[in-house]
């Protein structure tokens, strides 16, 4: 339970993926820019190349960038199937989800579709997520991964 809930706890995207797809595609840009600028001094065959060049920087920035996004949101949603299918000794998670308001063992969650808030308190306590998430057990316990 404590790997799987340290996995849903966290976001999954690998920002430093994201901020090279910003700068590859920024770069593109100003690239392109500066040509329509006349900022170089090149036969023009060699600007439509560059020029290319550029807004294929551009595509593949976005492309990077995209990739990125998707295999976060993926990793997310197979962290929730490993959540719901989890079994152990007959037990299996009830409910799951992120912690609205914590205080000390204590935590607030919203539930069912009325987003009614439930105040439970914990039985396990794992850090190192990046958000606050909880995961209730049919036998009872309630296990929580906090970032602190």
């Amino acid at each position: 339970m404590e790997e799987l809930l340290r996995d849903y706890g966290s976001t999954g995207t690998v920002w430093i993926w994201l901020v090279v797809a910003i700068l590859i595609a920024a770069g593109g840009v100003a690239l392109s820019i500066a040509i329509s600028k006349g900022k170089f001094d090149l036969p023009r065959v060699k600007i439509d190349r560059l020029r290319y060049g550029s807004w294929a920087l551009v595509f593949i920035g976005v492309l990077i960038a995209l990739f990125t996004l998707a295999d976060g949101e993926i990793t997310f949603s197979q962290n929730n199937r490993a959540l719901e299918q989890w079994n152990e000794d007959g037990y299996y998670v009830e409910n799951y989800g992120e912690i609205e308001e914590r205080d000390g063992e204590t935590i607030q969650v919203k539930e069912g579709a009325q987003e009614t808030v439930t105040e439970k308190k914990a039985d396990h306590i794992l850090t190192g997520c990046d958000r606050d998430v909880y995961a209730e057990i049919t036998n009872g316990d309630v296990w929580i991964c906090v970032t602190e």
